[in-house]
């Protein structure tokens, strides 16, 4: 994800600082202020995440949209940049949403069962955001010759057309619920609007940043 935003100043208490400051406090306050900026951005990006993400299992959600989903990497003097970026972990999730993807059962990074894509209902996942090995479809859908060992507590499901079902407990107290809708394709929708969410966060919350990092610099608070 590259797309750059530029900032302009058209807060004339701003631009009036500007124009009465030397190299060495603007090398000072810039990059403050762009770096502040791209925390505010990361704070609204991760909002949106919350928005886009809301019909995910809340597993799902929480990694989508945990602090540290986004990424900030600082301003500095000689390159008045400041960057936000998802997480690696997130990175390609989110670049489908923001880009639009058909998610296929091939790609090595998918959830697959067989040649059908297994699209997570309310698989869990742990902190790295990846679905736990216990529910993943292979672990949870086994072979009816496979034999069981005495004790084996794992989970075990079935399908039933295209889903996959996890059955927990025993007897009158076992449980189902719907794990894995499986389907051979999955159209990922553009809906994530990362660019435009930057925009207005930056648009919004840059000129008052840099004024306070120019009072900042001249007096301390």
């Amino acid at each position: 994800m590259a797309d750059r935003i530029s900032l302009r100043f058209p807060d004339a208490r701003l631009r009036r600082l500007i124009r009465g400051a030397d190299d060495k406090l603007l090398r000072r306050v810039m990059p403050r202020a762009l770096t502040r900026t791209a925390y505010e951005v990361r704070d609204a990006e991760t909002k949106e995440a919350e928005r886009v993400f809301d019909f995910a299992g809340p597993s799902t959600r929480k990694i989508m949209a945990s602090p540290g989903a986004f990424r900030v990497t600082a301003a500095h003097p000689d390159r008045l940049v400041a960057a936000i970026r998802p997480a690696p972990i997130n990175e390609q999730i989110i670049l489908d949403h923001v880009r639009g993807a058909t998610a296929r059962a091939e790609e090595g990074e998918r959830l697959a069962f067989g040649s059908s894509l297994a699209i997570p209902v309310t698989a869990k996942r742990g902190a790295t955001g990846r679905v736990k090995k216990t529910e993943r479809p292979s672990e949870v859908v086994k072979t009816r010759d496979e034999p069981v060992q005495e004790g084996d507590r794992r989970p075990r499901g079935f399908r039933i057309g295209d889903l996959i079902i996890l059955r927990t407990g025993r007897g009158t107290r076992s449980k189902t619920r719907i794990l894995y809708a499986l389907t051979k394709t999955a159209r990922i929708r553009p809906t994530f609007r990362f660019v435009g969410v930057a925009i207005r966060a930056a648009k919004a919350t840059f000129n008052q940043k840099a004024i306070e990092e120019f009072r900042r610099a001249r007096f301390g608070t």
